[in-house]
């Protein structure tokens, strides 16, 4: 069966990749794969979710920093790094996305991952009630890349933010609404996405000028 990627070309076929249609049902599969394997690492997120599925590399990288996670050294540059790189080929408009073998190993034990689910899961019930597939056409390739950049830009200051305790979950708030948009193609969320960026932009500006 043939399949269409990220920027609406055929991508050969589909084999095991999974459509995530709720935050929940991603979360879920997430749990499940951490539970058993004991560890979750990025590899296995890609895996899981396909190697063309730019939204959830994005997205669980971005829970990772809205939660306590972020507090734990590294993380954040980790995080900063993973999103950069994602980012930079759905801006040049890879149909697969690559990570080096140092990336793909990075993990958390799965107490690590329980903590975070238990941060996670209330949160994505409440999203998933807002949250679902509407005009898909404003996710075409135009938005994905301005996401792209804007998710690229914020992914490079997230190893700077380090030094300062879950500032970086600032960033994880752009990275995650993006992530989230893309996975279950919500075409106004994105929007959204566009305008808050947007908006931090213009303020940053004003804030800048005095």
């Amino acid at each position: 069966m043939e399949s269409v990627d990220t920027f609406g070309r055929r991508a050969g076929r589909a084999g095991s990749e999974r459509q995530f249609d709720t935050l929940c049902e991603l979360l879920d599969a997430v749990g499940q794969e951490a539970e058993a394997s004991g560890s979750m690492s990025f590899g296995q997120v890609q895996d899981l979710a396909g190697r063309r599925s730019y939204g959830p590399l994005l997205l669980l990288p971005g829970l990772v920093a809205l939660s306590p996670l972020s507090g734990i050294p590294t993380v954040p540059s980790i995080i900063g790094a993973i999103v950069s790189l994602v980012s930079a080929q759905l801006l040049a408009g890879r149909s697969r996305v690559w990570l080096p073998r140092r990336l793909r190993e990075a993990s958390l034990d799965k107490d690590k991952v329980s903590r975070g689910m238990r941060f996670a899961r209330p949160v994505a019930r409440a999203v998933d009630r807002v949250v679902r597939r509407r005009l898909p056409v404003l996710t075409g390739a135009l938005s994905l890349r301005i996401a792209a950049a804007a998710c690229l830009l914020v992914g490079a200051t997230m190893p700077p933010l380090e030094i300062l305790p879950f500032l970086a979950t600032s960033a994880g708030v752009v990275i995650a609404l993006y992530g989230l948009a893309i996975t279950v193609h919500d075409g106004i969320l994105i929007v959204a996405a566009h305008a808050l960026v947007l908006g931090l932009a213009l303020w940053g500006m004003s804030v800048v000028g005095g």
